[in-house]
């Protein structure tokens, strides 16, 4: 797949480097272009939308820490928010108890409607506890924030290869960059 129109700089930033498709750009960082002169914020913006249409993502550098592989979107850019949904994501996934427990506030709720609440960072992790290391690969597929609410969406591929996709829609107890959830909204479609 050819590369989208992202103005001539960052065409010639790129070809300058061998990269002439899609394919290729999928297997460099964000920040690793962002570094090459005449690539900017936008034409990044334009590579991640044309990725994401032909089910590809840019390369991640995967904390090998973690139990499972996780790509996808998961650059914060420098916006604490951002990350906090990540490392929730994460934390759920590795039922890492002390992450989960400095993200949520006491009285956090997550909700599944037509299926669970839970109400309480206790609750969670003891519901949590019942799929701890099923989770084989996670991608995050977008993950934006805006003011006291973000979201994200994605795949979480279970060791016995099913298929969970998920939107997650969070919200902040305040506007401060070091708010904590006090709310999860998921919807889940189970292959």
């Amino acid at each position: 797949m050819t590369l989208p129109k992202i103005g001539k700089p960052a065409t010639r930033a790129l070809n300058s480097q061998g990269i002439y498709t899609l394919e290729a750009v999928s297997q460099y960082t964000k920040s690793s272009l962002m570094e090459m002169h005449g690539v900017g914020p936008k034409a990044i913006s334009i590579l991640e939308q044309a990725l994401f249409q032909h089910q590809l993502h840019f390369k991640t550098e995967v904390q090998s820490s973690l139990p499972f592989k996780l790509t996808g979107d998961v650059s914060c850019n420098h916006a604490p928010k951002r990350q906090q949904m990540i490392d929730f994501i994460v934390a759920t996934a590795a039922l890492d108890i002390e992450l989960l427990r400095s993200l949520v506030t006491t009285e956090f709720i997550w909700s599944v409607p037509g299926h669970f609440d839970i109400y309480g960072p206790q609750i969670l992790i003891q519901e949590l506890s019942n799929y701890y290391n099923q989770v084989a690969s996670l991608n995050i597929h977008s993950n934006i924030t805006h003011g006291c609410l973000g979201s994200m969406h994605g795949i979480e591929i279970l060791k016995t290869g099913k298929e969970i996709h998920f939107a997650h829609f969070f919200e902040f107890e305040n506007h401060k960059k070091d708010a904590k959830l006090s709310k999860v909204t998921s919807y889940i479609v189970v292959d």
